[in-house]
């Protein structure tokens, strides 16, 4: 099965995204990451293809992923898809794959999800619900040699 991972948005590197990649490299399946681009000639066709986005504002960019992807499969905070990785997979995972983001070094996660706040601009409590543990920074760290050096992503670090 060949599978299409679209990071439609943001910098540092997308953990539905490395989730999926992780997920379906272990079935033995190929993956491939792009960043927002429009399709080639060149591209092959796919099996699944999974676009995640992060800013809402990204969504001018669905129309045109649609057109070149009609079966593609759109979630992440940027979007009113409030399904997660694990309805796809079928299973509760925590596993990431870093291979797409070579230059990145560092260790990426959560180490909660969900926020007790109500922001108007914000959808995490709507999407993720009340603060709840997922991780800890030992099982965030990829471990030596990588560096001791994590970008932490929870919603809201004053929640104890």
């Amino acid at each position: 099965m060949q599978v299409l991972l679209i990071q439609v948005d943001g910098k540092l590197p997308n953990l539905a995204l490395m989730k999926l990649a992780h997920w379906h490299r272990s079935q033995g399946h190929i993956v491939t990451l792009i960043r927002r681009r429009p399709r080639d000639l060149f591209d092959p066709s796919y099996d699944k293809v999974y676009a995640s986005s992060i800013f809402s504002e990204s969504e001018k960019f669905f129309p045109q992923i649609k057109r070149d992807w009609p079966n593609a499969i759109f979630g992440g905070t940027g979007t009113t898809n409030n399904q997660t990785v694990e309805s796809f997979i079928g299973t509760p995972y925590e596993f990431y794959d870093y291979q797409d983001y070579p230059e990145f070094k560092e260790s990426i996660g959560f180490t909660k999800r969900g926020c007790r706040l109500s922001c108007s601009f914000c959808v995490v409590p709507q999407k993720e619900g009340k603060p709840y543990f997922v991780n800890s920074i030992n099982n965030i760290w990829r471990g030596a040699p990588y560096p001791r050096k994590l970008h932490l992503l929870d919603n809201d670090f004053f929640w104890t």
